[in-house]
């Protein structure tokens, strides 16, 4: 079978035994082969330095701190409500089952309503996706919800929240940035409580 050049020219080379010089040793035909397959090397490096430094540059953009502290202080509801097996239970149905498995971390006042108590952990409890997904807006389960509050916090507390429902308050990316790191230190302790 036939040697072929390195740098893709398609051009036969002669066996290794019977090669002469250094250059179809190396297996190019000529120096032109040489430097195409150096320039297409260094080309490719670079299209992959760029696509790199792009992909660094969307995770840079997409980073949203708002976001990922309500990831983890939905996560914290969680795990924190669990038993030392990993078990919570659902506010809104009584559903038992593991903390990482069908559970979210719902919202008593809406996320999307209120601002001043989307990170705060009195308003986030264990739900059962079912409960805290179509439930809530369409079901009764925000009347169990509301019924749970008033057993957990008293008439008083949940008529105050259900009074600041519409404040508004404006969080910089440092102060999320800053809950984040607490919050995870916070389920990394109870991580090794449960034993994940």
């Amino acid at each position: 079978m036939a040697r072929k050049c390195k740098c893709g020219c398609l051009a036969e080379l002669p066996p290794i035994k019977e090669c002469t010089d250094r250059l179809s040793e190396c297996r190019f035909a000529s120096f032109k082969c040489i430097a195409a397959y150096e320039k297409a090397k260094r080309e490719a490096k670079e299209a992959k330095a760029i696509k790199k430094r792009n992909t660094d540059l969307r995770k840079k953009v997409k980073a949203n701190p708002k976001a990922k502290a309500l990831e983890a202080a939905q996560l914290l509801a969680r795990i924190s409500r669990a038993d030392d097996d990993g078990y919570c239970t659902c506010v809104t149905c009584g559903h038992v089952g593991k903390w990482n498995e069908g559970f979210d971390g719902g919202h008593f006042i809406a996320k999307g309503n209120c601002s001043y108590w989307m990170l705060d952990p009195r308003n986030i409890w264990p739900q059962c996706k079912s409960c805290n997904g179509n439930g809530m807006k369409f079901g009764n389960k925000e009347a169990d919800y509301t019924l749970f509050m008033i057993d957990e916090f008293g008439r008083e507390f949940v008529d105050r929240m259900k009074s600041m429902e519409k404040t508004i308050i404006r969080r910089s990316s440092v102060v999320y940035d800053e809950f984040i790191s607490v919050t995870h230190k916070e389920i990394n302790e109870h991580k090794k409580r449960i034993g994940v």
